[in-house]
C-alpha cells in the first residue's frame, strides 16, 4: 500500500532543504493538511522521521488546537501522531509542534550557526491506517 500523498498541504517553521533533509526553524512547526474526500473519516498517521536532534527536546504537540501529551526525543527516530477518524472527517488537519528547548548551534557552542533549531527532519508522511500498512509490509 503506497503512503498517502497530498499536494494540498502547508508546512511552516522549516528551514531551506539541505542534502540530508530539513531543520525545524524556530520554536514551532505547523503542518496543515486538506484531507481528500476518499480518506475523510479514516484512520491516518502523521509520521515524522527525525535524522538529527540538536539536543534533547520536549515536543509539545497540538492537533486542531487541542493539546496532545508531551513527547521527548533525544536521538534519531520517529515521531508518529495517530489521527482519530472523527478529526479527519472535517477535511482539515492542523498539527502544531512546539519546541521549547530549541536553540542555536552557536548558543550551544557547536558552530557559528545562529538559526534556532530543534530537529533535523528526513521525511514527513501521512499514511492511511498505519497498522494495516505495517502488516502489509511485513508479509
Amino acid at each position: 500500500m503506497p503512503p498517502f500523498n497530498s499536494s494540498r498541504s502547508y508546512v511552516s517553521g522549516l528551514s531551506a532543504v539541505e542534502p540530508w533533509g530539513i531543520w525545524t526553524l524556530g520554536k514551532r512547526m505547523q503542518f496543515n493538511l486538506v484531507v481528500p474526500q476518499p480518506l475523510q473519516g479514516k484512520k491516518l498517521t502523521i509520521y515524522i522521521e527525525v535524522a538529527i536532534v540538536i539536543r534533547p527536546q520536549r515536543v509539545l504537540p497540538e492537533l486542531n488546537g487541542q493539546a496532545l501529551p508531551e513527547r521527548h526525543i533525544s536521538r534519531p527516530g520517529a515521531l508518529t501522531f495517530l489521527i482519530d477518524p472523527e478529526i479527519s472527517t472535517g477535511g482539515l488537519i492542523n498539527l502544531t509542534l512546539n519546541f521549547p528547548d530549541a536553540a542555536s548551534p552557536k548558543d550551544l557552542g557547536i558552530n557559528p550557526d545562529l538559526r534556532v533549531l530543534a530537529l533535523g527532519i528526513k521525511e514527513i508522511r501521512v499514511i492511511e491506517d498505519l497498522l494495516f500498512q505495517v502488516f502489509y509490509e511485513l508479509t
